[in-house]
């Protein structure tokens, strides 16, 4: 199927298109001229939900000749957060990177889209199963299912200044594929390679039930927060793998272990920031500050304009937008915020409102900044690792969309002198691993739904973020930190 004549291409990573649709697998020649815009937005996770939200906050009369689609490849909405139904077996890689005993690290009213929280007696640190309901609800309810397309992959887009986007789109059926669970590592040596968040919760969810867990990482190796690994308790600390050698795994301090039992090895090493259907994207072993075509080291997306949009100088300042790239920060309010940010540059042309020279020169006073405070930004990419930048970036996007745009937002954040960050929020994520360890607390003391009881409305999820994490404050000082984990 081809889709063309696309003005925008969202990449809900999340890209916004428009297009005119054929028989799949069929070529249109000849494309009928379509007044207004057409937006193709691929991938229906927090991004490509977040952003569809916001752009349907328009006036109805400045996007009445609009035609938005949102192409999802898998069952249902919920990205990252939709399991498998029956995971495969290596080497087939799964649709999700999602393990069965996922929960959230940061509590879920801080991660919620502004002024929709999750619905009553959801567990504080919910597990994945709450993520991809609350997604889904929030489709609904906002009446976002017209504009989705699900079971449609997007194979291939291009890009030319006679034709806008052409997309190439596959509507096949989903394979099955058997599953898998923790269950599966018992009695077995398990190594878990990488100390980020996936890392870190595999492991520590595998030591009840492996033989012997060794975790394998670099201590602090370029870690532009700071922040100390300290080993997860029932674990053995390896250096990285080196290579193996039939026999066993050899690491890069010469140690090794022998495998004569059953053994799986376990990668937690974050993702490659690729997309090979994208044809203005290339992928480069390093990138230069000369180079000014969209490219990717699989790291770090560039030239973008507030990682959001393309700097090409094969596009205009607006085909190609990003909703989703920023890490260490709350996904689904971000993605709102960027997604705010690209509408009112859609509906005005204004928000951006810069010449492409302009735009280099704050990407890279932006790079250079990060290099000041000793940081590599080809390597942080679209990372914001000091406490705070995620919350400032996002009021930044949002104040400059009000300010430069003349359409009128959601009455909420209509406000142009409120934060769009609310200071809770803040709070929240500030306090997020003390406020987790209390939880646990509750939930091992068998307390926890005395907390959540009565809890509806945003204001009501506030004060249970303050009560357990004052409730922490006064049992650590009694009793320590809580010892051992709790996996749900």
């Amino acid at each position: 199927m081809l889709w063309e004549r696309s003005t925008q291409f969202l990449l809900a990573v999340g890209a916004l298109l428009s297009p005119s649709l054929g028989p799949s697998g069929a070529r249109q020649e000849a494309v009928q001229e379509i007044s207004g815009k057409r937006i193709a937005i691929v991938g229906g996770g927090s991004g490509g939900l977040g952003v569809l939200a916001a752009l349907l906050t328009l006036p109805e009369e400045v996007r009445k000749e609009w035609t938005i689609d949102l192409f999802e490849q898998r069952r249902d909405v919920g990205g990252v957060w939709l399991p498998d139904e029956n995971p495969p077996e290596w080497p087939q890689l799964p649709e999700t990177p999602l393990y069965p005993a996922l929960r959230t690290n940061t509590p879920h009213p801080t991660m919620t889209y502004p002024h929709f929280p999750f619905p009553p007696l959801t567990p504080l640190y919910p597990t994945h199963d709450y993520l991809q309901r609350y997604h889904a609800h929030f489709a609904r309810h906002f009446n976002l299912t017209p504009y989705i397309s699900l079971n449609t992959t997007v194979t291939s887009a291009s890009y030319s200044h006679a034709t806008k986007w052409s997309i190439s789109l596959d509507s096949g059926e989903i394979e099955q594929r058997n599953g898998t669970t923790p269950e599966k590592y018992a009695n077995r040596t398990v190594v878990v390679v990488g100390f980020s968040a996936s890392g870190s919760d595999i492991a520590i969810q595998t030591v009840p039930l492996a033989t012997k867990v060794y975790h394998s990482y670099t201590t602090n190796h370029n870690d532009p927060s700071g922040r100390q690994r300290v080993p997860i308790p029932g674990t053995h600390y390896r250096p990285r793998i080196s290579h193996f050698d039939g026999q066993g795994i050899v690491f890069l301090d010469g140690s090794r272990i022998d495998t004569p039992g059953p053994t799986s090895v376990i990668l937690g090493t974050g993702y490659r920031l690729t997309i090979p259907w994208l044809e203005p994207l290339t992928s480069v072993a390093e990138h230069t500050t000369e180079r000014r075509e969209l490219a990717t080291n699989e790291r770090y997306i560039r030239p973008l304009h507030r990682h959001v949009f393309a700097v090409d100088e094969s596009l205009p300042v607006d085909a190609l937008a990003f909703v989703g790239l920023p890490v260490w920060i709350a996904n689904s309010p971000s993605d709102y915020a960027q997604g705010l940010f690209i509408a009112h540059q859609f509906a005005s042309g204004r928000v951006v409102g810069r010449s492409k020279e302009d735009l280099w020169r704050v990407l890279e006073q932006e790079e250079e900044e990060v290099r000041r405070k000793g940081n590599d930004p080809f390597w942080i990419g679209h990372r914001f690792p000091t406490e705070g930048s995620a919350e400032d970036y996002q009021d930044a996007l949002v104040a400059r969309a009000r300010t430069a745009s003349p359409y009128p937002f959601p009455p909420h954040l209509a406000n142009i002198t409120t934060p769009y960050v609310e200071s809770w929020r803040r709070r929240g994520r500030t306090n997020a691993l003390l406020m987790r360890n209390g939880w646990l607390r509750a939930e091992q003391k068998g307390v926890a739904k005395g907390f959540l009881e009565g809890a509806r409305t945003e204001d009501d999820w506030v004060e249970v973020m303050e009560r357990v994490l004052e409730w922490e404050r006064e049992h650590k000082d009694e009793e320590g930190l809580v010892k051992g984990y709790v996996v749900a």
